[in-house]
């Protein structure tokens, strides 16, 4: 495995004042020029990258932010909002006219923002633990549970199907053809599940990959080519979807990669988040130092 040079000269944004753990990245849709963070410290802030200039802060929740998602046109974002601590939010239907969410009690929503209620025109409660992620493509609803299982909402259909993943959940994102989803788990594993049969289609593990105690999101890249995650050591690990092969371990902080044999590893080490800008070819990175880094892998 060698070390492409784009790895070597990644954009890095300093932490908050605050210095708290970052829990949640992505980027603005369209030409991807901006970047949304959301921190423990209960704040979101918007970032011009390519600058290193913060543009703006917003400030409104009683709770750490744990998932943010942007309307498709740039003109919203959606962070959270109903009882219980929210953990995963995406935005679904026509003209991004739904918010769905999921959250510490169980519940997966539906929100019609047409509507402006306070209330969900629909609940899911079929998860026996925490809904820890949520994505939506098409009129199907993916909720990941630390109950071990990935269930899809098929809306038109008017059906739940279940997956049995075994372990804890801690990311679930869509292939762009939806027929096939990247989901995470707290045994340090990434798998990509055929949503149709709910067969595993390929598995991701590596000696850096550590996803244990902390969740840890995930996705896919390079035109659903690349495997990406975070990890609780401060690696960044690039697999390749169809060989299983691990082909980039990158360094989220400046101060060096950690291994899983390190007992001053702490939470510091975690890198929670990763998001990636298919219009620039850039991925990005956050985790618990507070700190965000970019990488221009189209250079």
């Amino acid at each position: 495995m060698t070390t492409p040079s784009w790895a070597l000269t990644p954009i890095r944004l300093p932490p908050l004042p605050s210095a708290a753990p970052l829990n949640a990245l992505t980027f603005s849709s369209g030409t991807g020029s901006y970047l949304l963070t959301g921190s423990s410290d209960r704040s979101i802030t918007l970032y011009n990258p390519a600058k290193k200039l913060k543009l703006q802060s917003y400030a409104a929740h009683a709770h750490p932010v744990l998932s943010l998602a942007i309307s498709t046109d740039n003109s919203q974002f959606v962070s959270g909002g109903h009882s219980g601590r929210v953990e995963g939010v995406a935005w679904g239907g026509e003209g991004d006219s739904v918010v769905v969410s999921g959250s510490w009690d169980g519940g997966v929503r539906v929100w019609d923002l047409r509507s402006r209620g306070e209330r969900a025109v629909g609940i899911f409660g079929e998860a026996g633990d925490a809904v820890s992620c949520v994505d939506v493509r098409g009129g199907v609803i993916l909720g990941g549970s630390v109950d071990g299982r990935v269930r899809g909402y098929d809306l038109r259909r008017g059906v739940c199907e279940e997956d049995c993943i075994g372990e804890g959940v801690t990311s679930v994102t869509s292939a762009g053809d939806g027929e096939s989803y990247l989901v995470g788990t707290l045994d340090s594993t990434l798998r990509l599940m055929d949503r149709k049969s709910g067969k595993c289609l390929q598995t991701f593990r590596d000696e850096g990959m550590i996803c244990e105690n902390y969740r840890v999101r995930s996705t896919l890249a390079m035109g659903d080519s690349l495997a990406v995650s975070g990890s609780e050591c401060g690696q960044v690990l690039c697999w390749d979807v169809l060989t299983g092969d691990l082909r980039y371990r990158l360094q989220h902080s400046a101060a060096g990669l950690r291994e899983k044999s390190d007992a001053a590893m702490t939470k510091h080490d975690v890198v929670s988040a990763v998001a990636w800008n298919p219009a620039r070819k850039q991925l990005a990175s956050a985790g618990g130092d507070g700190g965000v880094t970019i990488w221009d892998m189209a250079g």
